[in-house]
């Protein structure tokens, strides 16, 4: 397991929304890292609305209290 910044960016601008560390596999699939930053983003209660969520493995992913909205 190795700590990597990833970005989490913004459906409509293409622009960083949000900046995350996350801990994973070096050869990790782009959605499990994608799920393990939105993860880590809520935590941080960041806003993700209007992210770009597309392909992110949320399984079993607690989403609780997260603000989605226009989140593709």
């Amino acid at each position: 397991m190795t700590k990597e910044t990833y970005n989490i960016l913004n459906r409509f601008t293409g622009e960083i929304q949000c900046s995350v560390e996350i801990e994973c596999a070096p050869d990790a699939l782009p959605s499990i890292k994608l799920g393990f930053a939105v993860e880590a983003a809520i935590k941080e209660d960041a806003n993700l609305r209007g992210a770009n969520l597309r392909g992110a493995n949320l399984s079993g992913a607690n989403l609780r209290g997260a603000y989605l909205s226009d989140a593709y």
